[in-house]
């Protein structure tokens, strides 16, 4: 399926739609040639983001005529006082840090008079329908989502519809949405330099990632192992546990010299199926977590992992998050956080 790259025209209606929201125009808009000059575009988008804003119900009037397009009080309900963090999980469901991140991010948004809500669609990790994306729009109404690993399909939505949004995790290529996510191009890079030192060759490492985000992490096949090992070196794992020890096992009869994880509870279950056939790190071969939490740090022998501070993190959404409900934040921006390297005791020679 081709990807369409939003206009823009979308880009310029998401930013006006902001404005709107944050009372900066009042119950009226600037003229055209005012708005291309704020906004640093032509007037033709400038006409077309109205145009497309009009669809909504937002706006109506003459969009070439100067402060002609007000608010429709008939069609036009404010945004609520809030911002909603959406996912594919139940709360008690989210993975550590972003667990850890939703109450600091209550706190702040409370004492600017905002709340934080979840909301929880089934499967928007691996897709979404317009309709109920669209339902979901109309139940919350909010003054920003927060997208947390939500599929392309329904960042693409997002886009499409101008609106005020922050995705937590991957996003699309070809999308101009604000993002903070981790870095880990930078962690592979840093990896590939560890494996260069313990004389660990590309082909000698397998990755384990979550079936259902084998096309999520791309970047992080791409980075890590050359275009010939990609499909026969990354491994999908199933959710199921008994199935998931099967496919672990099957990964450790290709007797791989480092097994690299995209989630801290797949190298728990690894630890616990190279225990079970007698097989030690680094000894028998090295395991590497791209992914920290509180279990991980507690395991015997520590796991090599990449970590990711709480603080770094909630500074990098809480700017972001400020900035998108004052309007001021660009489509392409966000921010990348640099993971730290825990050596741990589980990469380094054989012996």
């Amino acid at each position: 399926m081709t990807l369409r790259r939003p206009t823009l025209a979308s880009v310029a209606a998401a930013q006006i739609r902001a404005s709107i929201e944050g009372g900066e125009w009042g119950d009226r808009l600037p003229g055209g040639r005012e708005l291309a000059r704020v906004l640093g575009i032509s007037r033709p988008v400038v006409y077309q983001a109205l145009k497309e804003l009009e669809a909504t119900g937002l706006l109506v009037g003459s969009t070439k005529s100067a402060r002609a397009v007000r608010r429709s009080d008939a069609a036009y309900r404010p945004p609520s006082p809030k911002v909603v963090f959406l996912s594919a999980y139940h709360v008690e469901e989210l993975e550590e840090l972003p667990a850890r991140l939703a109450p600091r991010l209550g706190r702040e948004l409370a004492d600017d008079g905002l709340r934080l809500e979840f909301a929880r669609l089934a499967k928007v990790d691996q897709g979404a329908s317009p309709r109920s994306l669209e339902a979901l729009r109309r139940l919350h109404n909010p003054r920003a989502w927060i997208l947390y690993r939500c599929s392309p399909a329904a960042q693409r939505w997002f886009a499409e519809n101008a609106l005020p949004c922050l995705v937590l995790g991957s996003r699309a290529d070809d999308l101009a949405l604000p993002r903070i996510d981790v870095d880990y191009a930078a962690a592979i890079r840093h990896l590939l330099g560890r494996m260069r030192a313990f004389g660990i060759a590309p082909a000698q490492a397998l990755l384990l990632t979550p079936k259902e985000r084998l096309a999520g992490h791309v970047l992080t096949a791409d980075s890590l192992l050359p275009p010939e090992l990609r499909e026969s070196h990354v491994i999908g794992l199933d959710a199921d546990a008994d199935i998931l020890a099967r496919e672990i096992d099957a990964a450790l009869d290709r007797r791989p010299r480092l097994v690299v994880t995209q989630r801290a509870l797949h190298a728990k279950a690894v630890v616990a199926r190279l225990w079970a056939r007698g097989l030690r790190c680094p000894r028998d071969l090295s395991l590497v977590s791209l992914q920290d939490s509180a279990g991980l740090a507690a395991l015997r022998p520590s796991i090599s992992r990449y970590t990711v501070k709480q603080a770094a993190l909630f500074g990098a959404v809480t700017r972001c998050l400020g900035q998108l409900l004052k309007g001021n934040l660009a489509p392409n921006s966000g921010k990348l956080v640099l993971p730290d390297f825990v050596a741990g005791d589980t990469l380094g020679t054989p012996y």
